[in-house]
């Protein structure tokens, strides 16, 4: 059946059209911003673009700081690594493979008061018991509380005078000790020595000449990567000490192969072992 549209609508829709025009004409001028504030346009001069941010210390940095800070791109060549106490054993090396790790102690050893550090043999009689020159320099450190004050009653001198150096063959010595651009302190007397099986590294590796009480290196100092050592009378002021662990590695420093021929373990009567020759 063929629809009809009713009169009405054609009629009204030619006024709606009329209407749009008429609106849209008289639109057009403010459309195209006529009659109307101009807009800004954002330049590089404007507040956002120009004004810094304020600063925070800690958090952001100065304008110098960033212009600086772009890194230039550098080639690192991987480091090489020399093992603790290569030099002193392309000095004096042992006449042996090293082996820390069998049961034996005469090719080397570990010790567990170094981290497992790998002693590579027995030191001989006489580097264990070396008498030092009268002058030399070396790193200081200082006992843990009521250490030296036993060694000190033990010797039966009096408390804050002993000192400990590393080989036993000093034991009894006068000593004196000096940071550098400080005064000479002492006398003190030497009541104690390093273990056997700590010599070479504390001597070679570690620099250590000397150690003093925990009081003292408390009201001194407890460690220094250098102290000036002068062995007996009251120091002159020429004094001129070498470092001891190069004198002692090119000097004193020897390995004890007699040693291989008597390691063994001792069994006791009460069934424990004990390793010989002992480390400790």
């Amino acid at each position: 059946m063929k629809r009809r549209t009713p009169r009405g609508w054609a009629g009204g829709g030619a006024a709606l059209v009329f209407l749009t025009a008429l609106v849209l004409v008289s639109l057009t001028p403010w459309l195209a911003g006529e009659g109307q504030p101009a807009r800004a346009t954002p330049t590089r001069e404007t507040t956002w673009a120009t004004t810094p941010l304020p600063l925070i210390e800690g958090l952001l940095p100065s304008p110098e700081a960033t212009a600086q800070s772009t890194p230039t791109p550098t080639v690192t060549p991987e480091p090489t690594e020399t093992p603790v106490g290569q030099w002193a054993l392309e000095v004096v090396p042992p006449p042996w493979p090293v082996n820390c790790d069998n049961e034996w102690a005469w090719d080397g050893y570990r010790v567990p008061d170094f981290d497992g550090y790998c002693v590579p043999g027995i030191l001989s009689r006489r580097t264990l018991n070396i008498q030092f020159p009268s002058e030399f320099y070396g790193v200081l450190s200082s006992y843990g509380p009521y250490a030296m004050e036993f060694m000190e009653d033990r010797a039966g001198v009096r408390r804050g005078t002993g000192v400990a150096l590393t080989t036993c063959g000093m034991m009894g010595y006068t000593v004196w000790l000096r940071i550098p651009g400080e005064a000479w302190r002492g006398p003190f007397t030497v009541v104690d020595c390093g273990a056997p099986a700590h010599t070479f590294y504390q001597v070679a590796i570690q620099g250590l000449v000397a150690e003093v009480g925990y009081t003292v290196g408390q009201t001194w100092h407890p460690a220094a990567a250098r102290v000036d050592v002068r062995i007996g009378s009251y120091p002159s002021a020429n004094w001129n000490g070498n470092c001891l662990a190069s004198w002692w590695v090119h000097e004193a420093l020897a390995w004890e192969d007699g040693y291989g021929l008597l390691q063994h373990n001792i069994t006791r009567t009460d069934g424990t072992i004990e390793a010989w020759p002992p480390l400790e």
